[in-house]
């Protein structure tokens, strides 16, 4: 009832209430935004079984009217028909530009089927053609679907770092561009 009625949530008292954000914002990237971070790491995990990144899109809406911050991420990558699963790409890059000249990068993930997966991801799919796009609506995962969901993130993530763990997060960004830190 209080949070229904914004009563007593402020950030000094004794108890804070703390949300997912899902009624505004499901991302976290308007917050980021708001405080101009350099390096921004976003998951998407909502259901989007038809790809539509409704939940980028809108991010992105909100932070340039409220924020005035550009953000300038392709995603036309992540998405190919279902019968060429295997050939999406689990991520984008892209930059940010803030109203005050500073500017920021960003690294989308959206956890997808694709290529160098484990068998067992692929065998959850098979038996769940929904994968990885349940219904969010449904909280009471069993442990294999809880296992296939951790494993695609673990294994897109661990992709995604390579062999040897970058130093920094500007190198990991400028690794993933196909750059070197050094030029």
């Amino acid at each position: 009832a209080r949070e229904m009625h914004g009563i007593g949530l402020g950030e000094n008292g004794r108890l804070v209430h703390l949300s997912d954000g899902g009624g505004f914002e499901n991302l976290g990237l308007y917050e980021l935004i708001r405080r101009r971070v350099r390096y921004l790491i976003v998951t998407d995990a909502g259901a989007d079984p038809q790809t539509t990144l409704g939940d980028l899109g809108q991010a992105i809406e909100r932070v340039r009217v409220d924020f005035g911050a550009e953000i300038d991420l392709a995603a036309d990558r992540l998405y190919h028909e279902r019968d060429e699963t295997l050939a999406q790409q689990p991520y984008a890059l892209g930059s940010i530009r803030y109203a005050d000249g500073s500017g920021g990068q960003i690294l989308y993930i959206k956890p997808v089927l694709c290529a160098g997966l484990t068998a067992d991801i692929y065998a959850y799919w098979r038996a769940h053609p929904a994968f990885p796009d349940e219904p969010t609506s449904e909280q009471f995962f069993a442990e294999p679907q809880f296992e296939a969901y951790r494993a695609l993130g673990q294994q897109i993530v661990a992709g995604l770092l390579g062999s040897a763990a970058p130093a920094t997060v500007s190198e990991w960004f400028d690794r993933l561009r196909g750059t070197s830190a050094n030029s």
